[in-house]
């Protein structure tokens, strides 16, 4: 038996040694800097890819402090702009804030600082720097416009939302005022500069989206659209919401007759 244990020992030992020789070799797969990324068109891929980062449909993430996303079950702008009203029985069950939603009490917004939605302005930046590094990047045209368009998509949406809950905020859309002294102007901008900056996004968006993305999920031209429609129906610019409906109708879509179909499962 002894003779046993000695030889398992002696084997054990052998073999930790010939995968501790290996396993200490290292492989370096390189190192990521300004200067060498983003470089390709796939890299260039993955760094836009950072504008769906406020619209996924989980609760939220984390970004320098937890985010709430726009369309998070609990903080989302449906629950939000669209449900909070007669339309939604008031919550009374426990669990979350949908209670003061359902009930069109915002109140509580007040005490949720970086945690609720305005953090989102640093978003803005960071597509606006997205934007000006597609614009010098050597791919092709083809490409650097779908991606162009997805970022801007990802700002103007993210500024259209913004509106909704704090009326026009400091932002960044000039790529030469980031990492300035013009960060910390905090005045609020001139709401038609504001709303001009979320169409010129938009309307870009909508003139070089693909009506059907190869990945789904992405933004589309229909969505670019519907967005330019509400924003303009926002604003109350009639002929301008008119004109963005009619061209959304030319892509294949319709109002749905019955209201109350919009809330069952075959349409969501």
């Amino acid at each position: 038996m002894k003779n046993i244990l000695l030889i398992l020992a002696a084997a054990g030992l052998l073999l930790g040694t010939s995968a501790c020789e290996k396993n200490f070799d290292p492989v370096i797969s390189g190192v990521l800097t300004p200067d060498k990324f983003p470089t390709t068109e796939a890299d260039f891929e993955l760094y836009t890819l950072t504008a769906y980062k406020p619209f996924g449909s989980k609760w939220g993430y984390s970004e320098q402090s937890y985010q709430n996303m726009f369309f998070s079950p609990e903080y989302g702008h449906h629950l939000m702009f669209d449900i909070s009203g007669d339309d939604f029985s008031v919550y009374t069950e426990w669990g979350g804030q949908f209670e003061g939603f359902s009930k069109g009490d915002f109140s509580f917004l007040r005490t949720q600082g970086r945690a609720s939605h305005f953090e989102k302005v640093r978003h803005v930046s960071r597509m606006t720097q997205t934007i000006a590094d597609l614009q010098k990047a050597k791919i092709s045209e083809t490409k650097k416009k779908q991606l162009i368009a997805e970022a801007s998509m990802s700002r103007g949406m993210t500024m259209f939302y913004l509106l909704h809950m704090y009326g026009p905020v400091p932002v960044i859309t000039d790529p030469a005022k980031i990492n300035t002294p013009a960060e910390s102007d905090l005045k609020r901008p001139p709401r038609e500069t504001y709303v001009g900056s979320i169409a010129a996004d938009l309307d870009y968006a909508a003139a070089n989206l693909p009506k059907t993305p190869a990945q789904y999920g992405r933004f589309n031209k229909g969505l670019a659209l519907g967005m330019l429609m509400r924003l303009h129906l926002n604003e109350k610019n009639w002929p301008k919401a008119e004109q963005a409906g009619r061209e959304l109708l030319t892509l294949g879509y319709s109002l749905v007759a019955n209201y109350p179909n919009l809330f069952r499962t075959p349409t969501e």
